[in-house]
């Protein structure tokens, strides 16, 4: 560049042009004071990257001592250049490693140094825990299951991917991951490049580990499926609701949930424009864009029937009522028109992570994908709603974060998923007021 050039590109700037916002290194360097304490960098594999975070990156160890376990860095100390990516972290840090079964252990950084030394892309592939027998024969258990009772439309289509588990202590929950076979990653629920046939569904879980399988409801088919959550209770006792559903459903594919207390009813509809979920929570009906995990715990029969009789389109119209336009749509918080969607979000901006909700409200994409940020603003509003779905959806179409390409029943399912994983505010209790003194005049 010549001194010309460089007068051109500099001469008319001043110091607000060469201000930066802070990284996740600027905050971590600030919290511990260490501007004078040695730095080691190192070479890092992009494959060993799971997922990158607003203020920190999430990082698989490679082949070795320490293969499964994952741990946490700040972002700011993963950097970028035309050599790719470097690991930069000062003498004093630790590292704290987490596997499975709640395995952990911690590293120093010279020690996490010694063991990323050298690693290429190939030792961070296909890096798994082979399940147990006693894992592996569980699930041929219910392979045998849904081989014998799957209707044939459903298990000879490739829209089936692996379940994973793990109980969620907060909630109480057994939460699923889908897993798509062909990369160990998340399987997404609208991307059929993620599915994959039966029989190859089955020998993954085998091979490294799943519970159970997920059918993918692509609305093409016409293949719904009704969904009674906690409808079985003590003894095997029903809730009125899904003995009512049995009776006017017919004869048709019905198992258990994954817990046991559940039911999924499966059959075939031309489609209907009513909402995934019912006001009181005790029914939920998918008709695309849905994972629905399978047992072949069956109930039932061997077909689908039709959920488009008489009996049934009353049943379900009563119970889900028909979807209406959500209002206002992406206009923020001038779009709110209910008093109590306001108080809402006025509690949630002014809580400690408030800043966060507002930057997801308004429409910031702070996980690095669209589909992550629109589930965590949906679970901010699932925790201050107390779960109400009817509440959160409206409030999210008001939101920067709103597609108007994307189906209502998308946001419906991602509300509904949010609302049963998400811990519900509790607000504070007010302080005991100490009894009033009687002055001496009360009577015996």
């Amino acid at each position: 560049m010549s001194a010309q050039e460089f007068k051109e590109l500099v001469g008319n700037t001043n110091d607000e042009d060469y201000k930066r916002e802070p990284t996740a290194m600027d905050e971590y360097r600030e919290q511990q004071k260490d501007d004078g304490k040695a730095w080691s960098e190192i070479a890092l594999s992009e494959k060993a990257v799971i997922a990158a975070y607003e203020k920190s990156t999430l990082i698989r160890m490679p082949k070795g001592k320490y293969e499964g376990m994952v741990y946490y860095i700040p972002s700011g100390m993963v950097r970028k250049d035309e050599n790719g990516l470097r690991l930069r972290l000062p003498e004093d840090f630790e590292v704290h490693l987490k596997g499975g079964s709640d395995e952990k252990t911690d590293l120093t950084a010279q020690q996490l140094m010694e063991e990323l030394a050298g690693k290429r892309d190939e030792d961070y592939e296909s890096i798994y825990r082979r399940p147990s027998e006693e894992a592996r024969k569980k699930f041929e258990t219910i392979e045998a299951n849904l081989r014998s009772s799957l209707p044939d439309e459903m298990r000879n289509k490739s829209n089936w991917v692996v379940v994973r588990t793990r109980e969620n202590n907060d909630t109480g929950r057994l939460e699923k991951f889908l897993i798509d076979v062909h990369t160990g990653k998340f399987a997404e629920s609208d991307n059929p490049n993620t599915w994959t046939d039966f029989d190859t569904a089955c020998e993954y879980a085998k091979e490294h580990g799943g519970v159970a399988l997920a059918y993918a409801l692509d609305g093409k088919d016409g293949i719904a499926c009704i969904d009674l959550d906690k409808c079985i209770g003590e003894g095997g006792k029903r809730t009125p609701l899904a003995e009512e559903v049995l009776s006017k459903c017919g004869k048709t594919y019905i198992e258990h949930s994954l817990s046991g207390k559940g039911l999924h009813i499966f059959g075939k509809t031309q489609g209907a424009d009513l909402r995934s979920f019912s006001k009181d929570g005790d029914m939920e009906y998918y008709q695309s864009g849905q994972f629905i995990a399978m047992t072949g715990d069956n109930i039932g029969g061997k077909e689908l029937a039709d959920f488009d009789t008489p009996e049934m389109k009353a049943l379900l119209e009563r119970k889900l009522e028909r979807r209406t336009e959500w209002t206002n749509v992406g206009k923020g918080e001038a779009g709110l028109t209910q008093m109590d969607d306001r108080e809402l979000l006025e509690k949630a901006f002014s809580a400690k992570n408030g800043d966060t909700v507002k930057r997801l409200y308004n429409g910031e994409d702070l996980r690095h994908n669209h589909s992550n940020s629109d589930m965590s603003l949906m679970n901010y509003l699932a925790f201050y709603s107390g779960g109400n779905v009817e509440q959160m959806t409206r409030i999210f179409a008001t939101s920067g974060l709103y597609r108007p390409e994307k189906d209502a029943s998308y946001y419906e399912h991602t509300a509904i998923k949010a609302a049963k994983d998400t811990p519900h505010y509790t607000p504070p209790k007010a302080p005991a007021q100490p009894p009033k003194s009687s002055g001496g005049n009360s009577k015996a």
